[in-house]
């Protein structure tokens, strides 16, 4: 085999391929599903509402702790600032 056949085999072997247009909508289509966040794609408008609504909850009894102990901290050694 000589120098010119063995470029033109390799170059046979080399050239493009192009896909079928099955695989090409497949694969744009997964990549589409992929770009899409998690809680968008599985959770239902009113999962996230819920979500939402208990974080919002949740960070304002966070609030409402800190301030208290905030509190508890600035008063005086021998005053009791809650009720039994």
């Amino acid at each position: 085999m000589n120098e010119h056949e063995l470029e033109k085999r390799l170059f046979e072997w080399m050239r493009p391929v192009a896909p079928r247009e099955e695989f090409v909508r497949q694969v744009g289509h997964r990549l589409h599903a992929l770009s899409m966040p998690v809680s968008y794609t599985r959770m239902a408008t009113w999962q996230t509402l819920l979500l939402l609504l208990g974080g919002f909850f949740a960070f304002g009894i966070l609030l409402i702790l800190l301030a208290k102990a905030f509190l508890g901290l600035l008063s005086k050694p021998g005053k009791e600032t809650g009720t039994a």
